[in-house]
């Protein structure tokens, strides 16, 4: 099997709110992102997910960039 770190460009985990939405978080070319389903999907020309720049929270602690690099199994850095 091929090693294809070199052509990763990112990384998205699952997530579902506290509402029960689910949504991706992560980082993509090295800055954070939140992915949502697109529920208003009419046609096969509009796309799945949106994917928008990812806003700091009140009361969150901020990411360590080193986390993004290696991730545990248990441990997601968002």
């Amino acid at each position: 099997m091929t090693d294809n770190r070199e052509n990763e460009r990112g990384a998205l985990w699952n997530k579902t709110s506290g509402r029960g939405m689910d949504f991706m978080t992560g980082t993509i070319n090295g800055e954070r992102v939140v992915a949502f389903w697109n529920k208003d999907k009419k046609n096969p020309n509009e796309p799945d997910l949106r994917i928008l720049k990812s806003q700091d929270q009140p009361g969150y602690d901020k990411p360590r960039p080193d986390m993004a690099q290696s991730v545990d199994d248990d441990v997601i850095p968002f």
